[in-house]
């Protein structure tokens, strides 16, 4: 049974986390921080049994100053207007099953549906986290010989950047979960099929290390767990679609920062050579008065060695 929710003027970030890592927690406060200043910037999703968790990551070619890292958190009863708008969409325009994605968005057909898709994602009640982190910081990460032993054996022989994308993920993963669930609620995480999840045993491995993070962030019991791929999808493509909003969203961040740092003045400008399917993501990102809020942060290194800034962002259009 899940516990009673917030009220609407409650904070709805749990403050009272248990950090297992710093950077989590620096990400934790600076979202805390937000929610001060803006009582409305998180959804109250303490309501229903069974969360469900999308996420999608860009920017791992050597051109990007920084990877992407994009998470959608919602809950599954409250969805059914986005359902029937998306839905609404396939059967007037992409009759063929095509696969909404930002590096689809050469396609003219998809390119049409692109503003109606995003519309559409505004009637989802939750939050949609991207957190780009700069990849001189993401380069300090390292495992000693003692450390890789204590991963699952199924996981010790990977390489190491697919461990520390990995990490990323089921850091950043728990942390939203776990800021926004309540007692007992269970969660399905659906991910990209990329190398961390690219085969069934890739996806048992971490479903298991996932499970073992999660359980050490939140600070209440946790429901049943399940984590899989978008092949799980029955053949609607409703776990498709919504899988495609991080997809965007991680793409076009990607994009902007592959030619420019985040600037000082925490604004990402859209400048001219910024791609015209990064511009209308982005202008939707910045929208914040929609049922699926938004937060986008920055990760760099401190001005102290071994020290972490960690930053949201603005955005605006040149």
């Amino acid at each position: 049974m899940v516990s009673a929710p917030l009220d609407d003027y409650s904070r709805r970030w749990n403050t009272r986390l248990n950090f297992v890592w710093g950077v989590t927690a620096a990400i934790s406060n600076v979202i805390s921080q937000l929610e001060l200043g803006r009582p409305a910037l998180l959804p109250n999703l303490q309501r229903e049994p069974t969360l469900l968790l999308f996420s999608d990551y860009s920017g791992q070619h050597k051109q990007s100053k920084y990877e992407a890292f994009s998470f959608l958190l919602t809950d599954f009863k409250t969805c059914r207007l986005w359902d029937e708008l998306r839905t609404e969409i396939r059967k007037r325009v992409l009759k063929d099953d095509r696969r909404i994605s930002f590096k689809g968005m050469n396609d003219g057909r998809k390119r049409s549906v692109l503003i109606p898709f995003l519309n559409a994602a505004n009637s989802i009640p939750g939050l949609i986290m991207t957190i780009l982190i700069n990849k001189g910081y993401s380069a300090r990460f390292h495992l000693s010989h003692e450390e890789r032993n204590q991963l699952p054996t199924s996981l010790q022989s990977w390489p190491l950047n697919v461990i520390r994308k990995l990490t990323w993920i089921s850091h950043f993963g728990a942390l939203v979960f776990a800021g926004l669930s309540a007692s007992r609620q269970n969660l399905l995480w659906f991910t990209d099929e990329d190398e961390i999840a690219a085969n069934a045993g890739r996806v048992t491995a971490v479903t298991s290390l996932a499970a073992g993070i999660i359980s050490r962030y939140v600070p209440h019991d946790l429901g049943h767990f399940r984590f899989g791929t978008a092949s799980c999808d029955n053949g609607d493509l409703f776990i498709e679609d919504f899988a495609a909003i991080p997809d965007l969203v991680a793409g076009a961040l990607a994009e902007c920062c592959q030619r420019r740092s985040v600037s000082s003045n925490l604004s990402l400008k859209l400048a001219n050579e910024t791609s015209a399917k990064t511009r209308v993501i982005l202008a939707w990102v910045a929208e914040d008065t929609q049922p699926l809020r938004r937060i986008s942060l920055s990760i760099d290194p401190g001005d102290k060695e071994g020290k972490v800034k960690v930053r949201a962002l603005d955005f605006m259009l040149e």
